[in-house]
């Protein structure tokens, strides 16, 4: 990607996700959400969170669940840098609500480890597709828990 097309991506720039996402070999239809992983208990109470943020674009896939690193304070996403989760090696998904945003918590099979991540609940004028992704993401948690 040149310099100068770098200047002009937003966040909410679902046609530059979608581009990337099928030059890495996945569907480019997909729903997206932007989320960051959530800070641990010192980087939260003396607001650090900030220099320690990662963000990343969620992708639900057909078999998995797709995570793009996107560039600190950037709307840049790092192609070269994706884990992909197959549906087989989730153990349990959970979304819990708390004020102004929604935890992901991820529990795999292959080390047992938790992953969390937070997200807005809107995504206004930054991620105008956040709230129907939500209801996607809604959906596929509810069938880890049936």
């Amino acid at each position: 990607m040149k310099e100068d097309d770098m200047k002009i991506i937003k966040w909410h720039d679902d046609s530059y996700i979608n581009a990337i996402k099928k030059s890495i070999g996945y569907n480019p239809c997909s729903a997206n959400l932007t989320l960051m992983n959530k800070g641990n208990y010192l980087q939260r109470r003396f607001a650090l969170s900030a220099l320690f943020l990662t963000m990343y674009n969620l992708s639900i896939e057909k078999s998995g669940l797709l995570f793009i690193k996107r560039k600190k304070y950037s709307p840049v996403l790092v192609a070269h840098i994706v884990t992909y989760i197959a549906f087989n090696d989730i153990k349990k998904i959970d979304l819990n609500k708390k004020i102004g945003r929604i935890e992901l918590h991820i529990h795999t099979l292959m080390d047992d480890k938790k992953r969390v991540f937070s997200m807005s609940p809107k995504g206004g004028k930054y991620f105008p597709w956040q709230e129907t992704s939500i209801i996607e993401l809604k959906n596929l948690v509810s069938q880890f828990s049936e």
